[in-house]
């Protein structure tokens, strides 16, 4: 598989972030996803453990990440919860990576690079 390093810029802290990551093999051509467990993983201390808050992962096994149409299109959609990142209390960048475990047990990373949180002004979304 092909990876692909994405700086995904600056959002705001408490939106809903939707990445569409297309997943190719080396020769471009889609990978089959059929069978396939893929996570997002978002970091501030690469030498955390994977859910050391703030980081906080999504999978294809529990929430945050879809097979967008045919699994054989290699595409898939993460989205990233207001929850997520509703406990910032300054200006933060997540290190990412997007890892997809193929059925026979085979680890990729697919996708990587950084996303900035900044602080939003509206806090009471109820």
């Amino acid at each position: 598989m092909a990876l692909v390093s994405q700086d995904l810029g600056t959002v705001k802290r408490g939106d809903t972030i939707d990445i569409t990551c297309t997943i190719v093999k080396g020769d471009g051509s889609p990978f089959n996803l059929t069978g396939a467990t893929v996570w997002a993983t978002f970091k501030t201390d690469l030498s955390a453990l994977d859910l050391v808050p703030p980081g906080f992962q999504l999978s294809t096994l529990s929430a945050g990440i879809a097979v967008v149409g045919p699994a054989t299109n290699g595409v898939v959609q993460v989205t990233i919860d207001p929850n997520n990142t509703l406990g910032l209390t300054e200006d933060t960048t997540f290190t990412w990576d997007i890892q997809v475990r193929e059925s026979a047990g085979r680890v990729t990373t697919v996708a990587e690079g950084v996303i900035t949180f900044s602080m939003d002004v509206t806090q009471a979304i109820s």
